[in-house]
């Protein structure tokens, strides 16, 4: 199969089944599906082996294994099966018939393809959630357009920094070409963050990133929250947040600025990252104390890991500081 389609589940009913349905729309059919459950103990598992059967290849996992590995279970298979291309999947995300078209049809379009960003809408279709995702001088990134109306905005096919991990086609060779031992995405990071880290990792190789405007799906995002949308936005977004999701936020982000930055653009984007990272800290040990220090204390214990990674990565970067600079804005 041409594309393989990989959604990661836990506690994932009735979502997934609307998901599995669009899937089934498609215009496009020269792919195959893989449904990876992290130990599930709701309706998933039973709703898709009593609604599809065998007809959907499914790994279960005995244990929440996060998004990084599970999704790095499936693009696994997908390399045995000598798939072109890797579809990662919310089960919360609904495609419309063409969305696979599209998304194909953009890849094949460009060259050094390395994923395509979609346009992503929220239910019922009248907002963005996102269109790819941009980067700040603080080396902040976030959903490009969240939150915005849908019509009018965002039309043009484009270069952007990244995609957003809850629909993004990926090319196959260029996951292998960024692999670290055998991770895809970094199994460290367990959730979040882990798609701009990737998105990055592509960039450093050389690979574009294309968002595609006539792909469209919806989104039913569980947490929200961009500087497009505005603070006291941002603020709700954060509150309805767990914890555990703050902690990973938290680590990961600083894990991928330790991965993935050269370390002349921090010193000449230092006076942005140190101002935001600053007011960030600031902000996070008054409202959200006991997360951000788990968070913080997980990712200096992770320091030696990171570090090797980096080394890997920086070693193997075909992308100056300098051709990088563009995309933090």
């Amino acid at each position: 199969m041409r594309v393989s389609v990989h959604i990661v589940t836990y506690q994932s009913w009735p979502d997934i089944l609307e998901a599995l349905r669009s899937l089934e729309c498609q215009t496009f059919t020269d792919f195959r599906v893989v449904v990876v459950d992290n130990a599930s103990n709701d309706e998933t598992v039973k709703s898709i082996s009593s609604e599809y059967g065998n007809r959907i290849a499914m790994l279960r996992n005995f244990q929440n294994l996060g998004f990084a590995t599970a999704h790095n279970q499936a693009i696994e298979l997908a390399r045995r099966g000598k798939s072109e291309y890797v579809l990662v999947m919310n089960p919360d995300v609904i495609l419309f018939p063409t969305t696979l078209d599209e998304l194909v049809g953009c890849a094949n379009r460009h060259g050094r393809i390395g994923a395509i960003a979609p346009r992503l809408l929220r239910p019922p279709g009248s907002s963005i959630d996102s269109t790819g995702t941009r980067c700040r001088r603080s080396f902040y990134v976030f959903d490009r357009g969240s939150g915005k109306p849908e019509v009018g905005n965002y039309l043009r096919e484009e270069e952007v920094f990244g995609c957003s991990g809850a629909l993004a086609l990926y090319r196959l060779a260029a996951l292998e070409d960024v692999r670290l031992g055998s991770e895809y995405f970094d199994t460290d990071f367990f959730s979040y963050k882990e798609d701009v880290d990737l998105s990055w990792r592509l960039r450093l190789r050389g690979f574009e990133i294309w968002y595609a405007p006539k792909a469209i799906a919806l989104h039913t995002r569980r947490t929200r929250g961009s500087p497009e949308e505005g603070f006291l936005r941002m603020r709700a977004s954060r509150i309805a947040r767990s914890p555990a999701i703050i902690c990973w936020s938290y680590r990961n982000h600083l894990w991928v600025l330790l991965k993935n930055l050269h370390w002349s653009l921090a010193f000449q984007h230092s006076p942005w990252l140190c101002t935001r990272e600053i007011l960030k800290a600031l902000y996070l040990s008054i409202f959200e104390f006991t997360p951000w220090r788990l968070g913080l204390v997980q990712a200096l214990k992770g320091l030696p890991r990171m570090l090797r990674k980096r080394q890997s990565i920086m070693s193997s970067a075909s992308i100056s500081s300098q051709q990088m600079r563009k995309w933090f804005e």
